[in-house]
This record gives structure tokens, C-alpha cells and sequence, in this order.
């Protein structure tokens, strides 16, 4: 299984492809293999280390993660033996560390069916973006069945502040 590493900090010229083992499986998880990855901002910051105080979150010296992303598309290659979600064979978009290799471990709870209407390129660029939207919403209701919520792509750059979120949603 191969993936890209990064295991200094700097720019994307530093970045490898290297074989790495396949992920085994733990309770409640899914092995997907990735079809496409997309990077967003926190993912730039943490490749480059900065500003320094991403640091924090990535490992101070060296990052502490080396395979880099988090959302992805792709099919579920198998599940762990309690997962119930989602099955072998499924096509699914969702986040996790490392997404940026071709077969990751990811809890199924972080997994959703991959519409049919979406590339698997256009389904990986969803769940950042998704979740900002979420939260720029305001809230963390359950959504029902027949919701429907839209949000320009402008939401994915946008992230509310700790602070404002906690006392939006009553947790100031």
C-alpha cells in the first residue's frame, strides 16, 4: 500500500510517495480504499507548520502524523466485525487522519453513502466543507428526513471562532 509522507515541515516539494503496511482493522472501523482525497486550509498549515502555533495540534518538531489529509471518497474494502453501517463493496465519502493513501482505516461512524450523482472526486471534496456548513449553521439539531440545507461553496472557507460556537450553540 503506498501513501504520502511528509514527516517534516515545509513545502509540498518535500512531500514522498513510500510503501507503508496495509492498516489492520479496529472495532468499529471500515478499510476503505481511497478513489480521491482533497486537502483544505488546515491541512496546507499543517504540511508547511505554520503559522507556528498549527504546531501545537501537529507536533512540534516534526509532524506526528506523517500521511497527510483528511476527507476522502471511496469503496469500503471491509469492516470490522461490529460495524453494522456499511459493508465490503460500498462506495462512501467521509474524513479521517491520513486520508492521503490508497487504503485507510476510518470509523464508520465518520462514513457516509457516496451519492450516485457524484464523482468520487466531487464526494471528496464534501466533508470539510460539509461540517463548516454545519457549523456555520448554528446548530447541532438532528436534521429529519425531507431537511434540505444549502450553502455556497464560500462556507468552506469560512470557520466560526471557539468562542462564538460555544455561546451560539449555549456552551459559553
Amino acid at each position: 500500500m503506498r501513501a504520502i509522507i511528509h514527516d517534516t515541515y515545509g513545502p509540498p516539494e518535500r512531500l514522498r510517495l513510500e510503501d507503508r503496511l496495509t492498516p489492520s482493522l479496529a472495532a468499529g472501523e471500515a478499510l476503505v480504499r481511497v478513489h480521491a482525497a482533497s486537502l483544505f486550509a488546515g491541512d496546507v498549515f499543517a504540511l508547511r507548520g505554520r503559522p507556528l502555533m498549527v504546531r501545537a495540534a501537529t507536533g512540534l518538531r516534526r509532524p506526528r502524523h506523517p500521511v497527510p489529509g483528511r476527507d476522502l471518497a471511496g469503496v469500503v474494502e471491509a469492516v470490522a466485525a461490529d460495524v453494522t453501517t456499511t459493508r465490503p463493496g460500498d462506495a462512501v465519502l467521509g474524513w479521517t487522519r491520513g486520508s492521503i493513501a490508497e487504503l485507510v482505516t476510518v470509523p464508520a461512524a465518520q462514513l457516509v453513502a457516496k451519492p450516485a450523482a457524484l464523482t468520487f472526486e466531487e464526494a471528496a471534496a464534501v466533508p470539510e466543507a460539509a461540517m463548516t456548513a454545519l457549523q456555520a449553521s448554528g446548530t447541532t439539531a438532528a436534521w429529519v428526513p425531507g431537511c434540505v440545507s444549502w450553502s455556497s461553496g464560500q462556507a468552506a472557507a469560512w470557520a466560526p471562532s471557539p468562542s462564538r460556537s460555544r455561546s451560539r450553540w449555549g456552551r459559553a
